[in-house]
């Protein structure tokens, strides 16, 4: 059965797979859910506790820039 991970902390989407049925209420971190399109700069987050996917804007990694001095 097609099925999704997430990082069960965060709910953070982490991609998608196949499990037997039968394991897939015993392993965390996983649902039949299908998660919501989303665009450059967003992230689908899972709610395990109402079985539901969001789509949150992604931090933008920070850039340091160096003076010299």
């Amino acid at each position: 059965m097609k099925v999704y991970f997430f990082d069960c902390d965060t709910g953070v989407y982490q991609g998608e797979g196949f499990e037997d049925e039968k394991l897939i209420d015993r392993v965390e971190g996983i649902t039949t859910v299908t998660p919501p399109p989303y665009c450059k700069g967003e992230i689908p987050v899972y709610n395990s506790e109402t079985n539901e996917w969001t789509v949150r804007t992604a931090l933008p990694e920070t850039t340091y820039v160096l003076t010299p001095g």
